[in-house]
């Protein structure tokens, strides 16, 4: 398994992150017995809908990582 971490610092963050990250592994040459968690890591206001639709493995506010 491996972890495919994006980073996004912006006033809003909206449900065009998703399709930014899954261009972006469309173009990694991965075999199929490979799987790939995306996950998020974001400082600014993300829209409630990325976090309701479950295409990250996690979701991680750059506050609650930095202990802030």
């Amino acid at each position: 398994m491996q972890y495919a971490i994006k980073i996004k610092r912006r006033d809003s963050i909206g449900e065009w992150v998703v399709s930014e990250v899954e261009e972006k592994l469309s173009k990694f040459n991965t075999s199929r017995s490979m799987s790939v968690v995306p996950v998020l890591v974001y400082d600014g206001h993300l829209s409630k809908r990325v976090q309701a639709d479950g295409y990250f493995g996690w979701i991680v506010s750059a506050n609650e990582l930095l202990g802030r």
